[in-house]
């Protein structure tokens, strides 16, 4: 057996690399392990978030990242030839980051795997070509069966990290399933270098399009003169029909020559096949084994959270299982891992689920009504909402047990992530909090020696920023912060009383953990993410099979009535005395409260 290891991270995708590059810059040197030879050298996930652009910084990604990726951040819908949605996201000058870049995912493999190298061989060990075939564990650690170029091995870890994809392997031998909803819509995904033209980068996606009647397509533009285009493939054709030249040459050029204008010459340079899925495991953590991104869920790519979620995942659970195997905290932080991160991923669910309706339709009765909303949205609000994509953001940790939470809302919210703003000296927040310990943030317009003092007592990193850096939306009313190494916040305080800063430590990192929200099943997403009105009315009358909804002129006089009377109740709100669960007895309550 090989000696034993104190982290082994399976998979060596984005989401494993980011990983042990966090791992290694800690002094853990991890054992990465991946069946594949070397890195992939397909395109899959590209567009990159304004959030794991922080995190990629803050892990020192190579530069080069930045230099090839292309930022975008905004976004056209039309339904057929009709633009009925457009969208900006907010991005000026004062931003370090676009809210999204493009970039092949074989690029981002190739310079996280650059950063990986460049911390030394005493950082971390990669064997390419070895994958684990079984896991066995107790409470102490556990082995892995191992194959590789030599035949099987026995690795034994105190720590596992399972980010081998959907297909995990170790969560497969651990016993573990993904649940959730699987969708029947399947898209093919082609990636296409095309010739001397030039396209805006940004979202662009066409419903029913001339060019594909009753399908959905989406283009992105990649570096290089690489174009994604996903197209919405017709059921009933076998996979290997619409992989083939003779099908998708044809759709793609017409697509390009009849909506889009370009009649350069393109080339296929790589096809898939994607089908959308909303799944999670119900813990990411068993014992010394932990799951990360699609080994521990599966979010539809709408909204672009998939891999985002993943990186996420990784910088959530580094700092944290670097400090417990360091002995700086307690094995409970690593509990709040599945509860930060599930949350997200509910949170991701919830919102792609909504974008789901719309880009892959589950069946008839919700195409109909989706279809109905698009010839709508041209003079309906509510109807154009309704589309959003919903793309991904910085997620909020409100049910986590190592979080502590004040009662109050406004800007720095426990939980969320600390804006990036830019300092007076030309840095950037997030360059000057630790990255291997807490940080006590002091909101002071003078440096703070007390403050500094009491930090270095109880082991913190010690940074001072003045109010009037941070803009008025984003200014806390606090006079101190928390902030983990994963730049979320993890207390507010009024003042610098140590036996609350104490407190809040200790709850950090573990020692006092909370009590949190009870399990959330997948298939209560909506517990998480509640439904805009518009949002209910469309999910009431998709699963309500005794209206009848022949086709798409019935349903848009449906949704434009009872979008009517739910305005018009919205304008006249019940009085008090009906509000709550007594209502009138002259009244029918027909599952609402107050007055019809």
């Amino acid at each position: 057996m090989s000696p034993r290891q104190r982290v082994v991270v399976a998979g060596a995708g984005p989401v494993g690399l980011t990983v042990a590059i966090e791992l290694g810059r800690r002094g853990l040197k991890p054992i990465l392990l991946d069946p594949r030879r070397e890195i992939a050298w397909s395109s899959r996930a590209i567009c990159i978030s304004r959030r794991s652009q922080e995190i990629f910084r803050r892990i020192g990604i190579n530069e080069g990242f930045f230099d090839k990726a292309l930022p975008w951040s905004s976004g056209k819908t039309f339904h057929r030839d009709h633009l009925v949605f457009q969208f900006q996201m907010p991005f000026s000058d004062a931003d370090r980051f676009a809210p999204f870049v493009n970039i092949q995912q074989l690029y981002t493999e190739r310079f996280l795997l650059d950063t990986l190298e460049s911390l030394g061989a005493d950082a971390s060990e990669i064997r390419w070509g070895h994958a684990i075939q079984s896991v066995k564990q107790d409470d102490g650690g556990g082995v892995a069966i191992v194959s590789g170029p030599n035949g099987q091995y026995e690795l034994a870890f105190d720590w596992l990290v399972a980010a081998d994809g959907a297909r995990s392997t170790v969560r497969a031998s651990l016993g573990h399933a993904l649940h959730g909803t699987s969708y029947e819509g399947r898209y093919v995904i082609a990636d296409i270098k095309v010739e001397g033209a030039v396209w805006p980068v940004e979202r662009h996606v066409w419903f029913d399009p001339v060019s594909n009647p009753q399908s959905t397509i989406i283009v992105h533009v990649q570096p290089e003169g690489i174009w994604r285009i996903d197209i919405q493939t017709n059921p009933s054709l076998e996979d290997n029909t619409v992989l083939g030249d003779a099908f998708l040459e044809p759709l793609i050029a017409q697509h390009l020559t009849v909506v889009m204008g370009i009649t350069s010459p393109f080339e296929i340079i790589w096809r898939s096949i994607y089908r959308a899925h909303a799944l999670s495991m119900d813990r990411y953590r068993d014992q010394r084994v932990l799951f990360a991104g699609d080994a521990a869920h599966l979010v539809p790519i709408f909204g672009v959270r998939g891999l985002n979620s993943g990186i996420d995942d990784a910088h959530n659970l580094a700092w944290k299982l670097a400090m417990v195997v360091q002995g700086r905290a307690d094995q409970q932080l690593l509990d709040s891992y599945t509860e930060e991160r599930r949350g997200a991923t509910l949170e991701n669910l919830g919102n792609a689920i909504k974008s789901t309706w719309f880009m892959s339709p589950p069946n008839l009765r919700f195409r109909i009504l989706r279809d109905a909303v698009l010839c709508l949205a041209e003079s309906k609000i509510w109807a154009r909402e309704l589309i959003n994509p919903r793309q991904s953001s910085a997620h909020t940790y409100r049910a986590s047990s190592v979080v502590t939470y004040d009662g109050d809302g406004g800007p720095a919210e426990p939980g969320a992530v600390i804006p990036s703003i830019r300092l007076p000296d030309g840095r950037y927040l997030h360059e000057v909090l630790a990255t291997d310990r807490l940080t006590l943030l002091s909101i002071s317009a003078e440096a703070d020696t007390n403050a500094a003092d009491v930090a270095a007592s109880q082991g913190l990193h010690f940074v001072c920023v003045a109010p009037d850096s941070f803009d008025e939306a984003s200014r806390p009313s606090c006079a101190f912060l928390l902030i983990r190494p994963d730049e979320h916040i993890a207390a507010r305080l009024t003042s610098l009383n140590a036996l609350g800063l104490k407190y809040a430590i200790d709850r950090a990192l573990g020692r006092r953990p909370q009590k949190v929200a009870s399990f959330v099943a997948v298939e209560n997403v909506d517990q998480v993410v509640p439904y805009t009105p518009a949002e209910e009315l469309f999910s009431h009358l998709a699963a309500e099979s005794q209206l009848a909804l022949p086709d798409v002129t019935v349903a848009m006089e449906v949704l434009l009535r009872e979008m009517m009377s739910i305005e018009v109740e919205s304008a006249h709100p019940p009085r008090r005395e009906q509000i709550g669960d007594h209502p009138s007895p002259n009244k029918s309550n027909k599952g609402k409260s107050g007055a019809d």
